[in-house]
C-alpha cells in the first residue's frame, strides 16, 4: 500500500482496493464489492470470478474494518482453502509479501481465519461479527 490518499481511496471503495491488488473487476463484481447487503446470492457460471470477488471482499473487510472477524467458510474444506489462497494472493498483490512458511499465520495479522472443519448450520452470532453471507450457487 502506498500513500495516504490511495490508502484512503482503497478503504472507502473496495473496487479501488481490488484494482490496486491487480484484480480488475467486471461490472457485476464491482456491484458485489460495493454492496452493503447482509446476504448476496451469486448465480454465476463456473470460472466467472465468484471466488476472486468473495476473497477480495474478505481481504478488504479484514484490513479496513477494525475489530472485525473475517471467516472463510465453505461446504468443503477444499473450497475454504481455495478462497483463503485467493485472499492471500489479494493481500500479496498489495505489495504485502508473505513468506511461504508464514502463509497460514497471516491470519493473525489480517484477521482472516481459515477453518479446518465443515460448518454445521449457521452457528452462533459473534458479537463483533459483521455477517455477510455470499452463496455461490
Amino acid at each position: 500500500m502506498g500513500n495516504l490518499p490511495s490508502d484512503l481511496a482503497m478503504a472507502l471503495d473496495p473496487v479501488a482496493f481490488s484494482v490496486a491488488a491487480g484484480i480488475v473487476p467486471h461490472p457485476w463484481q464491482a456491484e458485489v464489492l460495493r454492496s452493503t447487503a447482509p446476504r448476496i446470492l451469486l448465480n454465476c457460471p463456473r470460472q466467472s470470478g465468484k471466488c476472486s470477488t468473495v476473497a477480495t471482499l474478505a481481504c478488504h473487510t479484514a484490513l479496513y474494518s477494525p475489530g472485525s472477524l473475517t471467516l472463510i467458510v465453505s461446504p468443503a474444506e477444499r473450497q475454504s482453502k481455495e478462497l483463503f489462497r485467493k485472499a492471500l494472493a489479494c493481500y500479496q498483490g498489495l505489495s504485502r509479501p508473505v513468506p511461504p512458511h508464514a502463509e497460514k499465520r497471516v491470519a493473525a495479522r489480517t484477521g482472516v481465519r481459515q477453518p479446518h472443519h465443515r460448518l454445521a448450520g449457521e452457528g452462533r452470532h459473534h458479537p463483533g461479527l459483521q455477517r455477510r453471507r455470499v452463496d455461490p450457487d
